[in-house]
């Protein structure tokens, strides 16, 4: 590079000569935005967004200075042309290609955005046929797929190694929310609502055999400590329930059943210990009819309870 000299006896390089401009016409990329602290597009009449672009092309890095912002182009500024009712329009900062058509460079929207690169590919998903993607500040995205469901993203921070995705999604079969702080689902089986705590509620349609089966509903609660504050709490099934009332007997049952196996079992142990005591003599010993006979009586009473009047148990020894 030549350079002439000065009468002060420094020296300065003559201004590079600068590549070539798009007035040739051709595909360019640049960022989007002229850090001059306006907005970087503005919507027309016709419908269509002017976006400024400014071009990695065209830069003289002697009479311009270098690049002293990572990522941004120092090029030619332009500004580009996009139709937001088509394509999302780029946010600030972003890098995109731009189409230039010849000797159109120096007109307002000569040029059309006809890429846009996502500075974080990871979180914006692919365009399939019929669908329809938004893009927003800091990779945030709406997906419409083409069963009319809705999907919404965004991150939970802005660190790239601690960020979570946090995620919505509305359609024909129902809803959910995915947060790193728990989650909300709802669906044709059910609900469900969970804190990352631990705290569960859920809910939803039984599928049991019968006579459960009248019992349309459930309810689970579940969490380390449950308060419930209200004047009046209602526990029980409701009067025009018929089926539920037909099926509170059975579950009484069950519970009655339970409770005279246990005093069986019970009662067998105390056979069980007095006929040992008898076969093996010892020093101090009870009568054997005390202990089994306790027993058996607290079982027979038990087993009589499970159905009005029920069997009874009788245990003969001698």
């Amino acid at each position: 590079m030549k350079a002439k000299m000065l009468s002060a006896g420094r020296t300065q390089r003559r201004p590079e000569k600068a590549q070539t401009e798009p007035d040739r016409g051709g595909i360019y990329d640049g960022t989007v935005g002229w850090e001059d602290g306006q907005p970087h597009y503005e919507l027309k009449d016709e419908g269509l967004a002017v976006v400024k672009v400014r071009l990695f092309m065209g830069h003289n890095g002697v009479t311009e200075g270098e690049n002293t912002t990572p990522g941004r182009a120092r090029g030619r500024k332009i500004l580009a042309r996009i139709d937001p009712r088509v394509d999302d329009i780029p946010d600030d900062g972003d890098t995109v290609f731009v189409a230039v058509p010849v000797g159109r460079s120096d007109m307002i929207a000569g040029g059309a955005i006809i890429k846009r690169l996502a500075r974080d590919p990871k979180w914006i998903p692919n365009r399939k046929p019929g669908e329809k993607v938004i893009v927003g500040p800091r990779e945030s995205f709406i997906r419409f797929k083409e069963d009319g469901t809705i999907f919404a993203c965004c991150k939970s921070g802005t660190d790239p190694d601690t960020a979570r995705p946090v995620q919505f999604e509305l359609g024909p079969d129902g809803f959910r929310v995915d947060h790193p702080y728990g989650r909300l689902r709802c669906d044709k089986y059910g609900f469900e609502l969970q804190h990352n705590s631990g705290a569960k509620i859920s809910g939803g349609s039984c599928a049991v055999p019968a006579p459960l089966d009248t019992l349309g509903s459930f309810l689970n609660l579940e969490a380390a400590m449950v308060r419930v504050k209200s004047p009046v709490v209602s526990i029980g099934a409701a009067a025009s329930s018929d089926n539920t009332l037909k099926a509170i007997p059975v579950l009484g049952t069950l519970d009655a059943m339970q409770t005279a196996i246990a005093a069986c079992t019970e009662a067998i142990a105390a056979v069980v210990a007095d006929l040992t005591n008898a076969l093996i003599p010892a020093t101090t010993s009870a009568p054997l009819s005390t202990a089994a006979g306790a027993a058996t009586s607290a079982a027979g009473s038990a087993l009589a309870t499970c159905h009005g009047t029920g069997p009874t148990l009788a245990v003969r020894m001698s």
